[in-house]
């Protein structure tokens, strides 16, 4: 991995979600990536973890993306995430009630403890490509503003 400088490795922003109820059974939802991140391009790929089994703490993730960034919001349910990079490691959890995204820049390690019932949803400018997955140790070797 190429040495890289990035200012803050994770970002939880507050993001407003409009909400219209369209007829008495149903509502609609939108988050408009535009106005929540500006420097977030176009979401090219989005993609939902849901089916969490019935134990606490359903693993998921456990790797970093070299290049590529992420916007991940808890729709339903909680998530615990734990962050890690070569200057420092935290958790945090996010609910479907908070109205919180997380932002996670490349070179972040992030792994994901789901509550039975959660579902998470992860927004990409970039497209899947097994590159873009990396387990190894390597996310230690980036270097970070402090």
């Amino acid at each position: 991995m190429s040495e890289s400088v990035v200012k803050k490795p994770w970002e939880v922003k507050t993001y407003q979600i409009t909400t219209r109820a369209d007829n008495p059974d149903a509502a609609i939802s939108i988050v408009e990536f535009s106005k929540l991140l500006p420097e977030f391009t176009v979401a090219k790929r989005i993609y939902w973890i849901t089916n969490i089994g019935n134990e606490k703490d359903q693993f998921r993730g456990g790797h970093y993306h070299p290049k590529k960034q992420e916007i991940l919001w808890v729709i339903a349910g909680s998530c615990r995430f734990v962050l890690r990079t070569s200057i420092s490691e935290d958790e945090l959890t996010i609910t479907g009630a908070d109205a919180k995204c997380l932002f996670i820049q490349p070179g972040v390690y992030h792994a994901l403890y789901l509550e039975p019932g959660t579902i998470v949803a992860v927004a990409s400018p970039r497209l899947y490509s097994p590159d873009e997955v990396a387990d190894d140790d390597k996310y230690l070797e980036v270097r970070w503003d402090q």
